[in-house]
């Protein structure tokens, strides 16, 4: 500094006190500061990218590694195997729905066949055959009367396909000699004749209900009555418990349900298993090295 020449401070304003300046109400407020950003110099975008693609396969990486420590071997084998069994349920699911909304009309026309009243003599039958069912009931009852009934099944496709590939999944783990050994046309027909008895008690009750929604509107026909007699699925449930035994009423039909199931999955599932492996491609042995 020069001599004779003295510094003096710039006087600070009098509503400024050590960080604190005047609100105008005769009080202290704290000064506002601002935050300075960290500012990340990138020189190439492109070297950027590339440090962080390197960061995300890191951390991936990481995750499998502490997934690994975490889960033993035959744990992952249970996962992977519980995951193939819900896909497979989801999959039946949803190809049982689909097959269920194809075909109920066609099993409504059945219903409706089988059903009908005996006519008088000299009368003719009420349908004279399927397309003449099919014709009278939609032009009488509209399009969604082919979909009578369809609820109680629809609400158990999931519950059905489920009993049916748990009860097989678990009958050929009993039948295995060793784990993931594969299994005989035989076999697989005592798997899914199995697996027909237990689907039994589920499709009883369910085609019961069905059936009588299917069929009032013919019974309430021969009977000269205008009213239908159930409102529903759950109407008709809870009929067939109170007036006709309880349990045993929603079960009316049992014999003939197992006579049906047990054989019929019992072949489907055995020729399904033939078929697969009379058309497996067999493995065609390895060339042997031309001699030159």
């Amino acid at each position: 500094m020069a001599a004779g020449r003295t510094c003096t401070a710039l006087p600070l304003p009098s509503s400024f006190n050590n960080g604190y300046i005047k609100d105008g109400r005769g009080g202290w407020r704290p000064l506002a500061r601002k935050k300075q950003r960290r500012r990340v110099r990138v020189d190439d975008p492109l070297d950027s990218l590339a440090h962080l693609q390197l960061r995300i396969k890191e951390k991936i990486l990481k995750e499998i590694e502490k997934i690994k420590r975490m889960k033993k071997p035959d744990q992952q084998a249970k996962v992977i195997k519980m995951a193939e069994v819900a896909k497979d349920l989801a999959s039946g699911t949803v190809g049982g729905a689909a097959q269920l909304i194809v075909g109920h009309p066609f099993d409504t026309i059945k219903v409706m066949l089988q059903s009908q009243p005996a006519p008088l003599p000299g009368q003719l039958p009420k349908y004279s055959g399927a397309l003449d069912a099919l014709k009278k009931t939609v032009s009488h009852e509209g399009p969604r009367s082919l979909y009578k009934g369809m609820g109680a099944p629809l609400a158990t496709v999931a519950a059905f396909n489920a009993v049916l590939f748990t009860v097989r999944g678990q009958m050929e783990s009993l039948l295995r000699s060793e784990p993931l050994a594969p299994l005989s046309a035989k076999q697989q027909v005592v798997c899914g004749s199995g697996a027909g008895v237990a689907v039994s008690f589920l499709a009883c009750p369910t085609e019961l209900i069905k059936c009588r929604l299917q069929a009032q509107s013919t019974l309430a026909e021969s009977t000269s009555s205008t009213s239908l007699k159930y409102h529903g699925p759950i109407d008709v449930a809870k009929h067939v418990f109170r007036s006709e035994g309880g349990l045993r009423g929603l079960y009316k039909g049992m014999l003939p349900t197992l006579a049906r199931e047990v054989p019929g999955n019992g072949v489907a599932f055995g020729v399904y298993e033939a078929s697969k492996t009379s058309l497996q491609v067999q493995e065609a042995p390895p060339s042997s090295a031309m001699a030159p």
